[in-house]
């Protein structure tokens, strides 16, 4: 049976990598001892030694040279020093030192026709390392040899480029099987995002108050970009008590601003819906994130921005309530004041 395997890429004199195989090396040797019919040949990927052995069909008791051509993998040299042992069945045959670079011929006959293991050892100082050839043939006559020769043969591929092993190893070129592998190994862990220093900036009012909307009316929310000077919100102070003191002293001395104590009554009323409202939220809101906090799906700090934001919620509302709960009684004297 005639073999061959293509030799995919060629990167440099000094390395290559690739996946693929190599041509077969058919030397001198081998075209010389078997020009007609085709030799078997047999290609192994060892872990750390490449083997491309020739052969002819194998017959009983007929003496075959074996042409085995060692690279090393991991540099793509030619096996230059040491032995080979082929062991086909239970006969062994040694090739104790190299033909040439690269190239071992043990040669001997086979006892039997039949089918055996095959394995070829090399002990080199480059490389040591057992091979299996996996099922060798032993022919009983030549007839058959023949004929399994110049049966079920394969031919080249069309514009195939011989690319003998000789060659190879002239460029050191390294070769590979081709293979499922891994390209990118990823590892899903539990971690914790830490703001680096300087990237963050606390904000604090120059006074006391609520925290409003700018004219868009919407606040920006967390890791929302924004620019210098961009405008994120006003603050409105809220009513002290000598705001209060000075809407008595302005009832009293000015009737006539009537209609603003009004509207500033309206604007208190509003304020206090709308922290009523945002208490609301953030007491809904800290119940869903500790719900969660509890299956292990929010963090510490998830929760603790929620609590937070509760007690400001809780703070604003409060502010608001009072501040609307004195108004009340302002209005109240007021009105007493008008039926007397």
């Amino acid at each position: 049976m005639k073999h061959r395997f293509a030799v995919i890429v060629i990167l440099s004199t000094l390395s290559a990598a690739l996946l693929g195989g190599c041509k077969p090396a058919q030397s001198g040797e081998s075209g010389a001892a078997h020009a007609d019919p085709e030799p078997t040949s047999v290609t192994v990927f060892g872990e750390r030694a490449l083997l491309f052995l020739e052969y002819p069909h194998l017959v009983r008791g007929v003496e075959a040279r074996f042409l085995a051509h060692l690279s090393v993998l991991v540099d793509g040299e030619p096996v230059r020093t040491g032995e080979v042992t082929l062991r086909i069945g239970s006969v062994a045959l040694v090739a104790q030192v190299p033909k040439r670079e690269g190239l071992f011929v043990p040669t001997g006959s086979l006892p039997a026709a039949g089918r055996f293991p095959g394995t070829l050892l090399v002990r080199s100082g480059q490389v040591e390392e057992t091979l299996d050839l996996g099922e060798i043939v032993v022919h009983e006559t030549a007839a058959e040899a023949l004929k399994a020769a110049t049966s079920g043969g394969e031919e080249d591929p069309p514009n195939a480029a011989p690319f003998l092993m000789e060659q190879q190893w002239k460029v050191k070129l390294l070769l590979a099987q081709a293979a499922p592998r891994t390209l990118i190994e990823r590892l899903s862990v539990p971690a914790q995002i830490v703001t680096p220093q300087g990237s963050e900036a606390v904000v604090s009012p120059p006074a006391a108050g609520r925290f409003l909307a700018p004219v868009s009316g919407e606040l920006p929310r967390v890791g929302d970009r924004v620019s210098a000077g961009q405008v994120l919100g006003f603050v409105e102070p809220p009513l002290a008590a000598s705001d209060m003191a000075q809407l008595r002293a302005l009832d009293l001395q000015y009737q006539s601003l009537d209609l603003e104590i009004d509207l500033k009554a309206l604007e208190v009323s509003r304020a206090l819906h709308e922290a009523r409202a945002r208490l609301a939220f953030a007491e809904k809101e800290n119940t869903r994130i500790a719900n969660l906090r509890a299956e292990g799906l929010s963090t510490v700090q998830q929760q603790d921005e929620a609590q937070q934001n509760l007690a400001v919620a809780k703070a604003d509302e409060f502010a608001s309530r009072s501040t609307r709960e004195s108004l009340e009684r302002l209005l109240a004297s007021r009105a007493n004041k008008v039926q007397d």
